[in-house]
């Protein structure tokens, strides 16, 4: 079963001299990546044919070798098979930090310290204090009392605005007022 394993969308430096993807192999059998892709959040798609990727192994694809340009703020990466069967997905919102991988852990992806064909580390993670794990709403979904709270709020606003310029045209207010 090969993933995306870590990513680095932001190394210090030149982009284009220092970004990398790595794939690891966490299956039984070497996978011959022929009519496997890459894709990024931006459309853009990159072949792995020619690798293949015994069991327990890393593949680090570089930038300067590959021409997959990552971004640095909202990416995503989508690993396809050679049906185009979606087999792993990684993506952040937000920024990435300069010199910070975008790591698989045991619980989830988070911006770490970059190691490039190796294991991830264990409990030792670095985590960036504005970090948002994926999938999560980044605000919480609204009940039905914050709706009524939301609508009465602006009931409440629209009548002291219409009361004022009642208030401050005099025809309109000898209309309602005398």
């Amino acid at each position: 079963m090969v993933r995306i394993n870590e990513w680095l969308p932001n190394p210090q430096g030149s982009d284009a001299q220092g970004e990398w993807v790595e794939f690891l192999n966490a299956g039984r059998a070497s996978i011959d990546l022929r009519g496997w892709s890459i894709q990024t959040g931006g459309g853009k798609n990159l072949s792995l044919a020619g690798h293949t990727i015994s069991p327990g192994e890393y593949l680090v694809l570089k930038r300067s070798d590959t021409s997959l340009v990552l971004r640095n703020t909202n990416e995503t990466l989508l690993l396809y098979d050679r049906g185009e069967i979606l087999v792993d997905k990684s993506s952040f919102l937000g920024s990435a930090p300069e010199g910070k991988s975008f790591s698989r852990r045991d619980t989830g992806f988070v911006f770490a310290d970059p190691t490039p064909g190796s294991d991830n580390g264990g409990s030792e993670i670095e985590l960036i204090e504005d970090s948002h794990p994926f999938g999560k709403p980044l605000n919480g979904v609204p009940n039905s009392a914050d709706f009524v709270a939301l609508v009465l709020g602006a009931s409440f606003l629209i009548a002291i605005l219409v009361v004022l310029i009642i208030k401050r045209n005099e025809n309109i207010s000898h209309l309602f007022f005398g």
